[in-house]
């Protein structure tokens, strides 16, 4: 089994993995399709970053039992506010929607791969 001390750094890897990535994408983008393409593909990248970071911060809260009533207050005002944001974004004229979707998504495949690697990882270390 996976001890939490390897669940953290996992979680780790997973941020610094997700910035590259997006920075890389992010260039991409720009270099090929234009910089309105590529910002509207960084904002998605982000936000799901935040998200993310976010999500592990409430559910260490609850883990650790310090304060539901915290965990809860987080959890009901994390998504209007995502909402408010995304609202404010799609609003705007250079905003493309399939551009930021794909970045809303592109933490989803480092979290595969990490994911993936991870138990590639832990067989290995049981066979040993």
């Amino acid at each position: 089994m996976v001890n939490d001390l390897e669940k953290t750094k996992y979680f780790k890897i997973l941020i610094p993995l997700s910035c590259l990535m997006s920075f890389v994408i992010y260039m991409l983008i720009n270099a090929h399709y234009g910089s309105e393409q590529a910002l509207s593909y960084l904002c998605g990248a982000g936000l799901s970053l935040v998200n993310i970071v976010a999500l592990a911060y409430v559910l260490k809260i609850l883990f650790a039992q310090k304060s539901v009533a915290w965990a809860v207050v987080l959890i009901v005002s994390k998504y209007p506010i995502l909402g408010l944001i995304i609202l404010y974004l799609a609003q705007k004229a250079w905003f493309y929607t399939l551009y930021f979707c794909a970045g809303f998504g592109s933490i989803l495949i480092v979290a595969i791969l990490v994911a993936a690697f991870s138990k590639l990882k832990v067989k290995a270390d049981a066979n040993s």
